[in-house]
């Protein structure tokens, strides 16, 4: 019998309560490695993009640059604007996807903390619960018939009555650790208006945005200055505007000895 990957209990309540699931997070417990190569195969365009799992936990495209979102790394690649990278992205040897590993991540860690979660007395819904729920949810949503619940119930599922920064953020890690996004989203209705819980690529398709907004803060570390967007638009003068007033004397004898520039020399001229 294949023995399965440890999971570290002390990342446990994380990823199933707000903390969104990494390929460093599948990396660190043995469902990919380093040097493992993915896929995105696009038939209808005739494309496949290729990347290579890193040792750092990023995805490294064909042409260098390396992302930690997939669906960033699948956006870029493709060079469209709202791709469900997890679902995008298939590991070679064994055809599974992201997403496949991810949930069966998530599996492992509820396996783990089964009994091991100690709740505050005035939490309704515990993250074991939660998950539960939310992988029921994946399988009506593969299934065409989603979820549909109100804002407010949707909230009291995270022990919370309004929404706020921290909330909003920890049932969108939430959401989209089980491929899961809200139709329309959360954010934008009132608190008594009913959402659909649908998958991250049927949410991508309909809004044209960002499936998990995992790429908010996305930081494109493979940067060079050959692939600077500003590198390849080609140089761009900006004229010094003319002061209204004349410079003075003692400007004129310090800042024109560092610049040394035809639009600093008029501003002086006559200093």
């Amino acid at each position: 019998m294949t023995e399965q990957p440890e999971v570290k209990e002390t990342r446990s309540v994380y990823l199933l309560d707000g903390r969104r699931v990494t390929i460093a997070d599948l990396t660190s417990v043995g469902l990919l490695a380093a040097g493992d190569a993915l896929r995105f195969k696009r038939p209808r365009m005739g494309q496949t993009h290729k990347a290579v799992v890193t040792a750092v936990g990023t995805l490294s495209l064909e042409g260098g640059q390396e992302f930690r979102s997939p669906s960033r790394a699948a956006g870029v690649a493709a060079d469209m604007p709202a791709v469900d990278g997890w679902h995008a992205w298939t590991v070679v040897s064994s055809g599974r996807s992201l997403d496949s590993l991810r949930q069966e991540l998530l599996d492992q860690v509820a396996a783990g903390t089964t009994g091991e979660t100690v709740m505050a007395e005035s939490a309704a819904v515990s993250p074991q619960d939660r998950y539960e729920r939310l992988k029921e949810a994946r399988a009506r949503a593969d299934a065409k018939d989603p979820v549909e619940i109100s804002i407010r119930d949707l909230l009291a599922r995270w022990d919370a009555k309004a929404r706020g920064t921290r909330i909003n953020q920890r049932i969108e890690a939430d959401l989209a650790n089980h491929g899961l996004a809200t139709s329309p989203s959360f954010r934008k209705v009132t608190i008594d208006a009913r959402v659909r819980l649908i998958t991250a690529s049927q949410d991508a398709e309909a809004t044209g945005n960002a499936p998990d907004g995992e790429d908010a803060n996305e930081l494109d570390v493979g940067l060079t200055v050959g692939n600077l967007p500003s590198a390849l638009s080609g140089v761009v003068s900006v004229p010094l505007l003319l002061r209204s007033t004349r410079p003075s004397r003692s400007w004129c004898s310090t800042d024109t000895r560092s610049l040394q520039s035809s639009q600093a020399a008029i501003l002086c001229a006559g200093r």
